[in-house]
């Protein structure tokens, strides 16, 4: 399953056209039917959280601050 989120430039200048929805799009050409577009990325924590079953691996790749909704969403994972 890939989910991606909007793409932002790191220190260039954005490419007109180039989305987080243009990448689900063609991964969706390209025949892959478990691929998600989360425009927000203050959303994906819960969206993972609702999705993700025991035994899936989540990796989270990205520039910038990506990294702290991956926290965020372990932090929704742990029991309390």
């Amino acid at each position: 399953m890939l989910v991606v989120t909007d793409v932002y430039p790191a220190r260039e200048e954005p490419i007109q056209g180039v989305t987080g929805e243009l990448i689900v799009n063609a991964a969706r050409d390209f025949g892959h039917k478990q691929v998600h577009y989360v425009p927000d990325k203050t959303k994906v924590p819960a969206f993972l959280a609702a999705i993700v079953r025991s035994g899936d691996i989540v990796i989270t790749m990205g520039a910038g601050d990506i990294w702290k909704f991956g926290e965020e969403f372990i932090g929704l994972m742990k029991p309390a």
